[in-house]
């Protein structure tokens, strides 16, 4: 692919109009015809995407939002977003169950949930990222894995209670109107919990606590942290200033440690 070049706005208004011509034209009319969104009640579509602006410092963020009420169902910081492994209605045998049960197709594409991560960045993530980049600039961040374990450890609490505050927003805030008349507004709690005031209902197919437990052991979860706070005698950082305190402490022991074990063995 070519790059580099600098073409005018005019240039590139006369060669669409040589390569595109009906397009300009529809264009001109303003009579470009754009899919509509629908959906005919909560949890008949769910959109779940990942967020990896973190993910060079060893935290993934998961989301999934309803596509009827824009409801939030969950919002987690993890330790990857690579490894997506949904167990998709998978005990159902019915026409959408097993694999026809998802679209998997690029991220660009799924916009209910993609305008959202635009929003988390500006309220939630954007701190966390300078922050994490301001220790990598200071030298306590090279990338290993010893220091993604590290940021894990000392700011993973912090930053799902973080996203728990941003999904009780959103899910409270309300929706004003669109142009298209087909999407339901109003506030995501509500469109989502109370669907007979938009004139449908819960589209969620039911799973038994048999098929729920079989799912068990499928799945990473996030671990426990490693030591007891009443043991070490240490409190588990508050804030993002005494977390960042905490990963430098902590990176500086293992350092020593890791240099210790270096010189006995020469």
């Amino acid at each position: 692919m070519l790059s580099g070049f600098v073409i005018s706005r005019e240039n590139v208004r006369v060669l669409l109009g040589i390569l595109d011509p009906e397009g300009v034209n529809l264009r001109k009319k303003r009579r470009l015809v754009r899919r509509r969104y629908f959906t005919s009640g909560p949890n008949q579509v769910w959109h779940i995407d990942s967020y990896n602006k973190l993910t060079p410092f060893g935290i993934g963020i998961n989301g999934c939002i309803d596509g009827f009420a824009r409801y939030i169902i969950w919002m987690e910081a993890s330790y990857t977003n690579s490894d997506p492994k949904i167990h998709l209605r998978a005990e159902h045998d019915d026409s959408l169950a097993g694999e026809r049960s998802f679209v998997y197709g690029k991220s660009t594409a799924n916009t209910r949930i993609k305008s959202l991560w635009g929003i988390l960045r500006k309220q939630c993530v954007k701190f966390w990222v300078e922050l994490f980049r301001s220790l990598q600039v200071d030298g306590y961040f090279d990338g290993y894995q010893l220091d993604k374990e590290l940021i894990r450890f000392c700011f993973m609490k912090l930053i799902q209670a973080e996203l728990d505050g941003f999904v009780l927003m959103w899910n409270m805030h309300t929706i004003r109107k669109n142009r298209n008349d087909t999407i339901a507004y109003g506030k995501p709690f509500v469109m989502y919990h109370q669907p007979q005031l938009f004139k449908t209902i819960d589209r969620l197919i039911p799973v038994t606590v048999q098929q729920v437990d079989n799912t068990q052991g499928m799945f990473r979860t996030k671990d426990e942290l490693p030591c007891d706070e009443d043991e070490m005698r240490w409190q588990y950082p508050k804030d993002a200033n005494e977390a960042r305190k905490l990963y430098i402490d902590l990176r500086q022991i293992d350092s020593l440690a890791i240099n210790l074990i270096l010189h006995v063995t020469n």
